[in-house]
């Protein structure tokens, strides 16, 4: 709207001025002076004068050089001044003596501070003064008429090219005018126009020029919104006659406008409620738009961070130049190394530390300057599950060559590695196998952690024999295998005195450290690689058949020093059963061999109890259910250590079955009377006096007496009836 206002102001071919009054500030209804603010072009036509040498110069300067009469400016400054006050257009004729024309000259009031001017030139219409006062009356007026009517057509004419819609209602809001535009353009009938009734009567009710956007429903049926501007219009006298409007259909551009504020709603509703971070920056790189989520994600507020150089705060300073440079480059094109691509980054949060993220960076071209928009997203959940997947993909790549509990390669491996060094290149090589000693009986004894931490000692030695020389692989539980090119018989030899004399003195708890070693060496092209190994696995037995029973009954001696080491007088107990055994099996007439049977089963009968706490076996008070099932699991325990060992072997199974009942209530597997073995009867019996009788700190003993009264009171229920008679008779 107001740059057709200017238009018509440029190009009207009326002189036109804008003044402001300059107002006294002691007394404001006092005005000082009056000055040029603008004139338009026909202005600057009529008096010979540029814009630039009138503006800002005050009236009486610019007029005294045309108005030679000073009485005349007076004047000229005193209608204005009656014009202002009273509030109406006023019309006034001088005499510009320097440039011999007579203008007229209309001052219309604009606002309190403002008014403005018309100059139309009448020289050609009047004469001279010493020619006027001889001009009849008629012809005056005449003249007058002439003039009104050249007015009256250049006004028209003004009207109807004017580039926007003017019209006139009366004070009764008729249209009483249009211009050719305003029924060009708006279309518009009486009817149509009736919405514009109210503003047009508001604006009768109001002073000053009022200013509207108003909704109109035109021919076609559509809402049309008009811009208008209007304005009360007066006669000479001051009295309102009607509204004059001017109006410009900006529906398009209403329209256009909604459709921009929705879309910018829509994309502000969009960045603000996403999850990623939406950063808007200029063409140096200072951020214009922050969103509630990069808040959030960088912990900078939006005015702590607008204005700011967004590689200045964000970016680590490993980025920093780049990022520089890319701006340097993105100022005059829009374009940079960054943009169209999604990239992952470092940045800084606010409380300085480092954290990925992943950027897509766009240009767009706004308010004539190139901008980017960048949508940011934290990825560090996402990196570090990814982490987390490469280390399981490198565990697994891992575990497909390697052991998983030694570290060692794994049997699949080292079988693709013989084959690989099967060749003539590689002669000689030898192919060694290690097998631990009692590896059941110290997982039975000990427990499998135990075992573990055995196997794992174990491969450890091995490692440090063998360093970077060869390959070295679990091939099972306990078995081990290496292969080592270029490596002949007694570089072989050398290495396994080595490894002998790093487990001699490898000290582990109560476990004994003992391995059984073969080797076999392929020194020729010739020699079937399945031969070698059939070797090495013969001499690895033979080396087993050697030492591992010696082992295994050093463990078993070990497992009972233990024993009696943490549990209070189960030395004496065991020794004791051991001799009542003894006794019984003697009384009953067993041959030598099956009497010292049952002595040492005797003695062995609670080896099991390796497995159970100290604090348990050694309580004091009442046990729990779930203590009691640890305790009775002592005799499988047992036999699962003697069948480890080859000379007590068939000592096992009187081991297991020394706690069943002659009722068949006993456990571990609730044997009944005869089906329960003869030694592990004898065993029961005497285990059972012996507890009875022996001084415990936790429990009252009893009398001889009363032991065997309870013995023959659980007679032919608990006891082998038998047993008993045989045992109160002959040998208490």
């Amino acid at each position: 709207m107001e740059l057709l206002m200017t238009e018509f102001f440029e190009k009207s071919p009326m002189a036109y001025s804008y003044n402001e009054i300059i107002v006294d500030h002691d007394n404001k209804n006092k005005h000082e002076d009056y000055i040029f603010i603008k004139v338009n072009p026909a202005f600057e036509d009529m008096f010979g004068r540029k814009e630039s040498d009138i503006m800002n110069k005050s009236i009486n300067e610019v007029l005294s050089s045309f108005i030679l009469d000073s009485n005349e400016i007076d004047r000229y400054q005193k209608v204005i001044q009656s014009t202002i006050i009273g509030c109406q257009k006023t019309d006034t004729n001088v005499y510009l003596k320097s440039l011999q024309k007579y203008i007229q000259m209309s001052i219309v009031p604009v606002s309190e501070t403002h008014f403005a001017c018309i100059y139309n030139d009448i020289t050609n219409t009047i004469f001279h003064s010493n020619r006027l006062t001889k001009m009849k009356a008629q012809e005056k007026e005449n003249l007058y008429q002439k003039v009104l009517l050249e007015n009256s057509k250049l006004l028209g004419m003004i009207m109807d090219n004017a580039p926007i819609g003017i019209w006139m209602t009366n004070e009764k809001s008729d249209t009483i005018f249009t211009n050719h535009f305003f029924d060009e353009n708006f279309n518009m009938t009486q009817e149509d126009y009736l919405g514009c009734v109210l503003t047009n009567l508001d604006t009768l009710n109001k002073e000053g020029t009022q200013y509207y956007d108003e909704v109109v429903t035109f021919k076609d049926n559509k809402k049309h919104t008009i811009e208008t501007i209007k304005t009360k219009v007066r006669d000479n006298d001051g009295t309102v006659q009607g509204v004059l409007g001017l109006g410009v259909d900006i529906t398009e551009r209403k329209e256009t406008e909604n459709a921009l504020n929705e879309s910018e709603a829509k994309f502000r509703a969009i960045s603000e409620s996403a999850i990623d971070a939406v950063i808007m920056m200029d063409q140096e790189g200072k951020v214009m738009y922050w969103s509630p989520s990069a808040e959030r994600i960088f912990g900078y507020t939006k005015d702590e961070i607008i204005g700011r150089m967004v590689h200045g705060v964000l970016m680590p300073e490993k980025y920093q130049e780049q990022f520089k440079n890319g701006y340097t480059v993105f100022e005059h094109s829009g374009q940079g190394p960054l943009v169209g691509k999604l990239i992952e980054l470092t940045a800084i949060h606010k409380c300085g530390r480092e954290f990925p993220i992943e950027v897509a960076l766009s240009s767009v071209y706004l308010q004539k300057q190139h901008m980017s928009t960048a949508i940011i997203r934290d990825i560090t959940v996402r990196k570090e599950a990814e982490n987390i997947i490469q280390e399981r993909q490198r565990q697994i790549e891992f575990l497909n060559h390697h052991d998983y509990l030694t570290g060692l390669y794994n049997r699949m491996y080292m079988e693709k590695i013989t084959k690989e060094i099967d060749d003539s290149n590689n002669i000689p090589f030898a192919y060694m196998i290690f097998d631990i000693n009692g590896l059941k009986l110290t997982n039975d004894a000990f427990g499998h952690e135990m075992g573990d931490k055995l196997i794992i000692t174990v491969a450890e030695i091995l490692m440090d024999a063998f360093g970077q020389d060869g390959y070295v692989g679990r091939f099972g539980g306990d078995e081990f295998v290496a292969v080592l090119p270029g490596t002949d018989c007694e570089q072989a030899d050398v290495i396994k005195k080595n490894i002998l004399k790093a487990i001699a003195g490898t000290k582990m708890d109560s476990v004994i450290v003992s391995v059984a070693i073969g080797y076999a060496i392929k020194s020729s092209a010739e020699q079937d690689i399945l031969d070698v190994l059939r070797e090495a696995d013969y001499m690895m037995y033979k080396d087993k058949l050697k030492h591992g029973k010696t082992m295994r009954s050093q463990t078993l001696e070990t497992v009972l020093r233990n024993i009696n080491n943490h549990y209070t007088s189960e030395q004496i107990h065991t020794e004791r059963v051991s001799q009542y055994c003894e006794s019984i099996a003697r009384a009953m007439g067993f041959s030598e061999c099956e009497v010292f049977d049952i002595k040492v089963a005797g003695s062995l009968h609670d080896v099991g109890k390796i497995m159970i706490p100290a604090e348990l076996l050694n309580k004091k008070d009442k046990l729990s259910d779930k203590e009691k099932q640890i305790i009775n699991r002592h005799p499988e325990t047992g036999y699962q250590i003697l069948k480890g060992v080859d000379e007590y072997s068939h000592l096992a199974e009187i081991v297991l079955y020394h706690h069943e009942r002659w009722d068949g209530n006993g456990y571990p597997s609730g044997l009944k009377d005869t089906a329960i073995p003869i030694q592990s009867r004898i065993i029961t019996v005497a285990d059972a006096f012996e507890a009875m009788t022996a001084k415990r700190s936790y429990q009252k003993s009893k009398s001889k007496e009363e032991a065997i009264t309870e013995l023959k009171r659980c007679a032919g229920v608990q006891f082998d009836t038998q047993i008993v008679n045989v045992f109160i008779q002959k040998v208490l």
